[in-house]
């Protein structure tokens, strides 16, 4: 890539430049892709490049996070709505922490038999959504020609499936420490399933605010967009476990209000 930037210039490629392109996809980058200089004109700050998915929810390997600061994980928001936007994320993390009890780290050694056999027992998972909604009528953009948003959104679904021993089943403990159960066959451990989920969006313009809702409504909204014909299919963002992470039943979105 290095050629590329020994002789930079204003304008088009020439058109030497665009063959050698075709060989080297090295240099796709800054044709095909967003670049950090494409946001913004020299002197305006009207726009941050902002994350769909955050680094704070992703797991605390190195990979997963640094792969977040790539440009087709960035989309303009306003400046002065980043902070409120970046606390709504924080949210998302302490209901993840909090109340789906999904573990900072899952440490495979803790001493604790209590403290094995629930993490055993009691499985979580939160499962995140994002992305945005572009702008229409008209198209906005900003810099180089990259498009700015209508709306920035996020949505949660936390799936807790909590078990429980057979009647007058203990826990015992091997050599190894690994939690183990008196009865061997853990096929007669009978659980149940909670789920709660939410969404939060954020309308890209000046003086919005940060707004928590069902996940039915954010479909409803992206459905608004996304589907042109009626043979079209709905916006279901979590098909999974029978749809019900969009069952208003499952509404957990007043813990962020």
């Amino acid at each position: 890539m290095l050629w590329f930037f020994r002789r930079p210039k204003k304008g088009m490629l020439t058109l030497a430049d665009l063959d050698r392109c075709h060989d080297d996809q090295s240099c796709d980058v800054g044709l095909r892709q967003i670049l950090p200089q494409d946001y913004r004109e020299p002197g305006d700050s009207q726009y941050t490049p902002t994350h769909l998915i955050w680094p704070e929810l992703m797991p605390p390997s190195p990979a997963p996070r640094l792969s977040t600061f790539t440009m087709t994980n960035m989309a303009p928001l306003i400046s002065t709505l980043f902070s409120e936007w970046h606390e709504a994320v924080r949210k998302v993390r302490r209901f993840a922490i909090e109340e789906c009890g999904v573990p900072l780290v899952l440490d495979s050694n803790l001493k604790h038999l209590s403290e094995l056999t629930s993490h055993r027992l009691n499985k979580s998972a939160m499962f995140v959504a994002s992305g945005i909604i572009p702008s229409r009528d008209p198209v906005v953009t900003s810099g180089h020609d990259v498009q700015v948003p209508f709306l920035f959104w996020m949505a949660g679904c936390c799936v807790q499936q909590h078990s429980k021993l057979p009647a007058g089943t203990e826990p015992a403990s091997r050599t190894s420490g690994e939690a183990v159960y008196g009865s061997s066959d853990e096929s007669q451990i009978s659980s149940q399933t909670n789920i709660s989920a939410f969404a939060v969006y954020l309308r890209n313009a000046p003086l919005s605010h940060v707004i928590a809702a069902p996940v039915l409504q954010l479909e409803i909204l992206l459905q608004d967009s996304y589907k042109t014909k009626p043979t079209d299919p709905d916006v279901e963002l979590f098909p999974g476990h029978e749809s019900a992470c969009g069952d208003l039943k499952n509404d957990g979105s007043k813990w962020f209000m």
